[in-house]
């Protein structure tokens, strides 16, 4: 007897076609925006020699996300999110064949990036949103955790080939093959379900058309009152407060991370910054990547709450081993009693490997709370408000990240931001405990 075959949920997803096309144009676009981010943080560096000049650019992609993403969120509710996506990637086409022209210009670099950052927000709670829309409910689970661990391997993707890219291709040469990317994206959201992008891009050239989305009445008479519902469903909902937090507080950390990761790979770990792609991003990726398949394989039978708080301690304590991994003229290697000698070099990519998987483990557990705990018809504006938050919630350490790494050293902003969160994995702990 023929025994039936059951296909994991993660598989059966991929058959549903509308999701199969929106997952492929995430992975897409998620490996364009992610190439251009680093290329143009390593390219910032390059010319500025400056941790500074690198957490600026960091804080110039961050501050759209304040301004604009609650905005977004409500405007994208009011609209086909389809068109939403398809838009977002198509100008996104356009900007990046403006940066050929202007690669030398650190302000143009700047203004550039502000620009594609503001698109970005539009695209952001238009994406995430739109999957139970188009999966059943049984296979919703199977496709977020699918969405989250491609994007992680987007995020590898794209950095791992960002620095030997720059290196032997050159900046335009990169900016030509990414603006390519976004426009595959574009075509593949242009095939989703719904309204005929084309057509409705036609129709948005028109002037009659820009002012009735820009300004129509159901948008200006209705938007304060969206806003401040789900600003209130937002305070009545504990548990969306705290994935919404959790998610924040490690955007937060990755970009403060990256904004110290040039200079600690040149000053610490003594590699050239083209090199920081492979020996820092690289495999702080492939560790998110690892720890999302962990979390789509046990998903059920783990303790969410246990599982985020150890997490966070885990972070903690490997962001201070971190600080400790200086390879100096006569410190490549740690000696155990001059037998057992361990490479700095080796240990710092194991460690960022594990920081990676600990990262994955919280922000799946968080995400999946979001999407489970929030209702679809205020969904876009939940995301909006996150967006908004990560945003507003990074300025302030990547700047003072920047400064004090060029003031005091790498090193020692490191070790601060481990214990920083270490104790708050502590706090956090002991709040469950009902200790405090």
């Amino acid at each position: 007897m023929l025994k039936t075959i059951v296909l994991p949920p993660v598989v059966r997803v991929l058959f549903v076609r509308p999701f199969l096309k929106l997952w492929l144009a995430q992975v897409i676009s998620q490996i364009a925006i992610n190439m251009m981010n680093f290329v143009l943080l390593l390219h910032i560096a390059s010319l500025t020699k400056s941790n500074t000049a690198a957490s600026f650019f960091i804080i110039a992609i961050s501050v759209p996300a304040v301004v604009f993403g609650s905005l977004a969120g409500v405007y994208v509710e009011g609209w086909h999110k389809k068109q939403v996506l398809f838009i977002c990637n198509l100008v996104r086409f356009f900007i990046l064949f403006v940066f050929i022209f202007t690669s030398e210009s650190l302000l143009m670099i700047y203004l550039l990036a502000i620009l594609a950052s503001i698109i970005t927000q539009f695209f952001v709670p238009a994406e995430a949103p739109l999957i139970p829309e188009l999966v059943p409910k049984e296979l919703l689970l199977a496709a977020n955790s699918l969405f989250t661990m491609t994007f992680y391997i987007s995020v590898v993707l794209g950095f791992m080939f960002a620095g030997p890219a720059v290196a032997n291709f050159g900046v335009n040469t990169i900016f030509v093959f990414i603006g390519l990317l976004f426009l595959a994206a574009t075509m593949l959201v242009s095939y989703l379900p719904g309204v005929d992008s084309w057509i409705e891009l036609g129709k948005s050239l028109r002037v009659d058309f820009r002012v009735k989305v820009f300004f129509f009445d159901k948008f200006r008479i209705h938007f304060l009152q969206n806003l401040t519902e789900g600003f209130n469903y937002l305070l009545k909902n504990k548990s969306v407060q705290d994935a919404i937090f959790l998610l924040t507080a490690s955007q937060v950390l990755i970009a403060t991370i990256s904004a110290i990761a040039p200079g600690y790979a040149t000053t610490v770990l003594r590699i050239s910054m083209t090199d920081a792609s492979l020996i820092i991003v690289t495999p702080a990726v492939f560790g998110m990547i690892a720890g999302s398949i962990v979390m789509g394989l046990l998903s059920h039978k783990i303790n969410r709450a246990r599982l985020i708080d150890g997490s966070i301690f885990s972070s903690g304590i490997l962001l201070t081993v971190l600080s400790f991994l200086s390879r100096g003229k006569y410190r490549n290697y740690i000696n155990f009693d001059y037998i057992i000698r361990i490479d700095i070099l080796g240990l710092a990519v194991l460690s960022f490997f594990l920081l990676g998987i600990v990262n994955s483990l919280i922000t799946v557990s968080a995400g999946t709370a979001l999407q489970e705990d929030t209702k679809e018809d205020v969904r876009s504006r939940i995301y909006g408000f996150m967006t908004s938050a990560g945003g507003l919630a990074s300025i302030f350490p990547v700047l003072l990240a920047g400064i004090l790494s060029d003031a005091m050293g790498v090193v020692k902003v490191m070790l601060f931001i481990g214990l920083s969160v270490i104790l708050f994995s502590g706090i956090r702990i002991a709040k469950h405990l009902k200790l405090i």
